[in-house]
This record gives C-alpha cells, sequence and structure tokens, in this order.
C-alpha cells in the first residue's frame, strides 16, 4: 500500500476543517517522521547523522555570534561574501568536528550493540561537546582582547587553570550556564531516542560495508577532501581574500587544534620591555626613517629612503627576487674561492652585481627563511611557526607593502603549492597570483622527476609573469623559489654539463643539481634581457638556509649568499657587514620607494652606516634562539647561554646576551598581544583597530 505522507500537496494550505496548516502537517508528517524512522532503522547512523550536524550548527551558531557581536571588524565584508563565508567555513568545521568527535561517530555503528552501548556513547559525544563548546565560548571571550582566534594559547590553558576557572564563573557565567543546561538536554533528549529504537537486524555485509564508507566520508572531512596535505590554518586563505574573511571562515577550535599540534615551548623573558623596545629601536633605524607615533606598534616606522645611483633616485624599479633552496656559499666559487666552475653564471652576477659575504638566514627550513625574507618575521621561542599559527597576527608583508603601492606581485615555486603551504600564505600576504609545480608547463624532456619540481620552468614561469606586467608599464615584484639543489638527486638532463660528477654520493648529486639552477638563472636573465624588462629590474638573490651539517659552527650553519644585480642602477661592490633575511623588508621597501609603515626589526642593507650595531637573529626551533654579529656569536635556551664564540676577540658576552633577550622579549610580547603591525590608534597610543590586510 502506498505511503500516503507522499502525496500531501504544498497547493493546499489547510486541512478540510482548517485548524492545521497542511503544510506544517507536510513537514511534520514527512520530514520529521522519515528522520525518526530512519533514526529507528539504523540507530547508530542516524545518531552518528544527528550528533555530527549538532556539532556543525554550533560551529555556525558561535560564527554568527563573533559576526553580529563584532560586526564593526567585520564592516568591510559585503552581505553576499558574509554568506560565502559562512558556506566555505564547512570544509574547516567539519575537519574539526571529524578530529574531536571521529571516535564515538564511529563507536556508535559497532554491529551488534544494544541501546545501553547507544546511549554510552551518547555521553561520550556529549562530554566532548561540552570541551567542544567551551573551546568555541573561550574563543568567543579572546576575540576582542587580540581579533583572531586562539592559537597555541590552547598549549597553555593547563598552566592557567585558575585564570580560566575564575573567568568562568564570573564574566563566563551566562555561557557555561547555557552548556550545562544544553549538554543535560542533549542526554536526556539521546536517551529518549534510544529507548524507542528498534534495532533491527542487518546483514554482516551491511554493517561491513556501512562502517567502511563511514570511515573513508570521515577520513575525507577532517583532510579537507581529495588534497595531498591534510588542511591546516594557512588554506583559509584558499577560501578568504582579507584577513576579516579568514576570521569568519575559520573557527577558534580547528585554528586551536591544528597549532597546537606543533611543538612550541612555552618561555619566561623577564627583561623590562621598554627597555628592550628602546634599545632595539636605536640600532635598526636608518637615516631616512622614522618611527610611527603610536605606542601600541611600537615597533611600526615609516621610510623616506629611496634607493640613489649616480645621483639619480628611482623609486619605480621592477624586483625580480629569487629565493635558492639551500644554496651554500662554499659552493660558489665568487663566494668560496674556489674552482669548480659550478656556477658560472652566479659567478658573473657576483662579479657585476652587490653582494653581501656575511648574510645569515633566520633557520634551517624553507618555511623559517620564507617568513624572514617576505614578512621580516624571525622564528622565536614560545611563538607558533609561520604557517602554523603565526600568520593569524597581524603583519606588513612584502606582497602587501608592494601590491598596495601600485606593483603586480606574484609568487611561484618549484615545488607543489601545498609545500609549506606557501602558495596559500604568499596570496594571504596579498600576491595578486601565486603558482606551484603542477601549475608550471613543463618545457623539457627530463630523464629524472625530483621530490621539489624544476628550475628551469619554476624560473621562465616567474619571468613570463614578470613580462606580462612590464608590457603593460605596470612595475612588479616577483619572487620565486627554486628547488632542484634539494635531494633526493638524479640525472635531470642529457647534457654534459649538468652530469660533470658521477652520482655516487650527496655532495656530487647536490653539484650537479647545482650547475643545472645556475644555468637556469642564467636562461631568465637572457629572457629579461631579450624581452626589454631588464635594465629596470634589480633582481636580488638570496638562499633559504644552508644546509646544516653537524658539528658546524653558527655562521657556517646559517651563512647564506646574497646578491642584489641590478648593473645600470646598483654599482657593484663588496659588503662585509651582517645582514640577515629580516633586513629583506626594509631594504625593498628603499628599493621600491614604499612610504608607508611597515613593522621590522631588521635595517635596510644599502645602510652602510654604523656597521657594528647590525646583528642577525636565528633559531633551530624549540626553545633555542641566537644572535650572531661582527664580533661574536651566541645561543640562548632562553634559560641560559648555551653557545658562545668570540670571532674577534672583542665580543662581550653579556651585551651579546642582553640584546638577544630584547629582540626575543620584544617579538614574543608583541606578537602574543598582536601588536607587532596595526593601523587606527587612538589618540592616546591605544589600540582601537588592526591593519585591514585586504585593503587596497
Amino acid at each position: 500500500m502506498p505511503d500516503t505522507r507522499k502525496n500531501i500537496s504544498f497547493v493546499i494550505l489547510y486541512d478540510n476543517c482548517g485548524k492545521k496548516p497542511a503544510f506544517s502537517r507536510f513537514l511534520y508528517n514527512y520530514h520529521v517522521r522519515k528522520i525518526s524512522d530512519f533514526i529507528k532503522n539504523d540507530p547508530g547512523l542516524g545518531f552518528s547523522l544527528l550528533c555530527f550536524t549538532a556539532a556543525l550548527l554550533l560551529c555556525q551558531l558561535q560564527r554568527l555570534a563573533l559576526y553580529l557581536s563584532f560586526h564593526s571588524f567585520f564592516a568591510n565584508i559585503g552581505p553576499a561574501d558574509v554568506f560565502w563565508c559562512f558556506i566555505k567555513a564547512f570544509v574547516f568545521d567539519a575537519s574539526v568536528c571529524v578530529t574531536i568527535f571521529g571516535l564515538p561517530l564511529l563507536l556508535m555503528n559497532i554491529p551488534g550493540t544494544g541501546k545501553k552501548w547507544l546511549k554510552s556513547q551518547s555521553v561520550f559525544f556529549t562530554v566532548l561537546f561540552v570541551c567542544f563548546a567551551i573551546l568555541l565560548a573561550a574563543d568567543y571571550f579572546y576575540f576582542p582582547e587580540a581579533h583572531r582566534h586562539i592559537a597555541e594559547e590552547l598549549k597553555w590553558i593547563f598552566n592557567e587553570m585558575g585564570f580560566f576557572v575564575s573567568y568562568a564563573f564570573t564574566k563566563g557565567l551566562p555561557a557555561l550556564t547555557g552548556i550545562i543546561i544544553l549538554s543535560g538536554a542533549m542526554i536526556y533528549g539521546f536517551f529518549r531516542l534510544a529507548d524507542k529504537t528498534e534495532n533491527k537486524r542487518k546483514t554482516a555485509a551491511y554493517h561491513i560495508t556501512k562502517l567502511v564508507l563511514l570511515a573513508a566520508v570521515l577520513f575525507l572531512l577532517q583532510r579537507g577532501g581529495f588534497v595531498r596535505k591534510n588542511i591546516g590554518v594557512a588554506d583559509v586563505f584558499k577560501y578568504a581574500r582579507t584577513n576579516e574573511e579568514a576570521v569568519l571562515v575559520m573557527n577558534g577550535v580547528f585554528s586551536a587544534v591544528n597549532i597546537s599540534r606543533k611543538k612550541t615551548v612555552q618561555v619566561t623573558n623577564n627583561y623590562p620591555f621598554d627597555e628592550a623596545v628602546s634599545a632595539v629601536k636605536t640600532l635598526v633605524l636608518s637615516k631616512g626613517e622614522k618611527w610611527n607615533s603610536s605606542k601600541y606598534f611600537p615597533l611600526m616606522r615609516n621610510s623616506e629612503r629611496e634607493l640613489e645611483t649616480a645621483g639619480k633616485t628611482h623609486n619605480r624599479l621592477n624586483i625580480f627576487f629569487v629565493m635558492l633552496e639551500a644554496w651554500k656559499p662554499d659552493s660558489i666559487d665568487s663566494l668560496s674561492g674556489g674552482k669548480t666552475g659550478d656556477t658560472p653564471v652566479f659567478d658573473d652576477i657576483v662579479k657585476n652585481g652587490l653582494v653581501f659575504t656575511n648574510a645569515y638566514a633566520t633557520g634551517t627550513r624553507s618555511i623559517y627563511g620564507f617568513a624572514g625574507i617576505f614578512a621580516s618575521l624571525p622564528l622565536v621561542p614560545g611563538l607558533p611557526v609561520f604557517g602554523y599559527g603565526l600568520e593569524l597576527n597581524s603583519f606588513s608583508p612584502v606582497f602587501r607593502l608592494f601590491g598596495e603601492n601600485g606593483y603586480s606581485t606574484s609568487f611561484t615555486q618549484a615545488s607543489h603549492s601545498d609545500s609549506y603551504r606557501m602558495c596559500s600564505l604568499a596570496k594571504a600576504m596579498g600576491a595578486d597570483g601565486s603558482w606551484g609545480w603542477e601549475h608550471i608547463p613543463q618545457k623539457l624532456d627530463y630523464k629524472f622527476t625530483p621530490d621539489y619540481g624544476y628550475d628551469y620552468e619554476t624560473l621562465m614561469f616567474a619571468a613570463d609573469k614578470a613580462a606580462e606586467s612590464a608590457a603593460l608599464k605596470r612595475p612588479f615584484f616577483a619572487a620565486a623559489f627554486t628547488a632542484s639543489t634539494h635531494s633526493p638527486f638524479g640525472k635531470l638532463l642529457d647534457e654534459e654539463r649538468f652530469n660533470k660528477y658521477p652520482n655516487d654520493s650527496w655532495e656530487h648529486g647536490y653539484r650537479n643539481s647545482l650547475r643545472y639552477s645556475d644555468w637556469s638563472i642564467g636562461e631568465v636573465i637572457k629572457k629579461a634581457r631579450h624581452e626589454g624588462w631588464f635594465d629596470d629590474t634589480v633582481f636580488i638573490f638570496m638562499s633559504d638556509h644552508n644546509q646544516h651539517v653537524s658539528g658546524s659552527s653558527d655562521r657556517e650553519t646559517f651563512h647564506i649568499p646574497l646578491v642584489i644585480y641590478s648593473p645600470k642602477h646598483i654599482k657593484p661592490g663588496r659588503r662585509d657587514y651582517v645582514v640577515s633575511q629580516l633586513d629583506i623588508l626594509p631594504t625593498l621597501a628603499e628599493t621600491g620607494g614604499i612610504k608607508q609603515p611597515f613593522s621590522s626589526i631588521g635595517r635596510s642593507v644599502f645602510d652602510t652606516s654604523r656597521p657594528g650595531d647590525r646583528f642577525a637573529l636565528n633559531s633551530y626551533g624549540g626553545d633555542d634562539f641566537g644572535i650572531i654579529t661582527a664580533d661574536g656569536s651566541l645561543r640562548h635556551n632562553m634559560q641560559k647561554i648555551t653557545a658562545f664564540e668570540n670571532k674577534t676577540g672583542k665580543a662581550d658576552k653579556d651585551r651579546l646576551e642582553a640584546r638577544l633577550l630584547q629582540s626575543h622579549r620584544i617579538f614574543y610580547q608583541l606578537m602574543r598581544q598582536n601588536r607587532w603591525f596595526g593601523t587606527d590608534t587612538g589618540t592616546d597610543g591605544s589600540f582601537s583597530g588592526i591593519y585591514n590586510s585586504g585593503k587596497k
């Protein structure tokens, strides 16, 4: 006999007695009863779907509360974009919901269990749900303090338990009360619903198929879909164009859980903050720069410096920046004094460019170099790594600065775009476009497929993007990241010049790849000359890091090449004072004539005054922090000095330690409080808004 409930018409609005709307009865009879029947027939799957939906709805309710309560923060997002932010948020909400609730959702579907088992798992889910709700509430109350979601703060919750308990029973009491009432209602509702289930027998094949499919769906939801790498915080910028949209798409539990997986350490640095700020400000300010008047953002500055050559100033030069994968100064003849002939192109660039013989990286991994070069952010003990939480703070990235000054901006990397999520990060930092290996057409017939892409295609692709801007008479900032000098190595091309050494060791494989990478750089230079944009372009070559060798000194470990090459505008020369990746942002601001504020603890490499004040900060990660100066170097574990080198015999250990602790205290405190960079401060220097990274 057919189910007459399916034949209720939407046209008939009231029943024959005129007492009850037929449409409402349709919703109840058809949909509500269908859901009830589904749960009765397969209670495990029904409960799983019900619980998962409840968790997703809670995320959206918290998101709505953030949007309504802090509407001024989201004022630049139009209504249509707000709607799509709520839709796009499903990817992140689903991922964290599976991370938190995946186990009870699967356990609910164990075959052969009864109502008591279903009730126990519903209690398990409710306990997790309460914790989930508390974290969302904590994120809501934390938001006005830093204008971002909670991140690494989750790691320190147990150390501050007294504060959280006190807060929960004072300002957070209404939310806590609501969560308790909600959890009680949930358990009561689950028990009532479980008592009504019928546990109809299903075949073994049904149960196995259901479990496999459910596990597969949960796995994909947790990963963020069919992706190469598990979804992370930085991926929010694939779905959001501005910081405000990113905040709306993200949820605090997702950011806290993902970032807390990365090891950071809690540190104590009691160096007087105001004294640290005063000392560091004196060291890093160049002539032609001035500090912003804001007390809330003490490291912000403005620059009137412009690149000067032959008595002329140029403020619309193109910039082509190449971040070299693990290039070592001792492998480059012009820097090491060797005669291998492995880098003839680069040797010519060094000869005709401005070379810095004491340049240092911020760390030993590519993402550390990426953050140091393009955002002037060091790797600091106690703070998350860039790409895993630090990027949630406001800062002044190179791409944004140039984009807001009329430049086209691009980032191209030889490896896949999800490698360290650099493409997503570049877009978040203001790049007009970012591309990885999967986007770059292969032009040559390679004999070996590396893990991280080909330098020739990468550099030529980046050059094509630069040429497009040049053709439109628009200045460009184009950045490219090579990869062929990353192991594993193999025979890339048949040509003998790329296979000078037998591929029998890491060093020989590296040098063969170095010869290919060097040739690739030469091809880009030829292309720029041929297409007519070479003369008005400043080429900058800098490594992301060196190759760390056990037992080597800090100077060897962090030493990297840096050459600035523009024959028409920059005189060739050699500078021996200490510079670092943190100095690149103010250097680029000077090269491009950027007048708007930026924050950095570095100093333009073109500033030849006070060479003794220069220093480089670096870290291996964890609680390690180091400093290198012309006279010596020092390492610290944020409790005591762990290493000290007196290179010239003039290094003062106490002075080096003080400078290191000053730098750490400034960056650590300002980042924790989201005071590194911002705008819209009151007359007293108090905070009243943050930098809108999406504003043009």
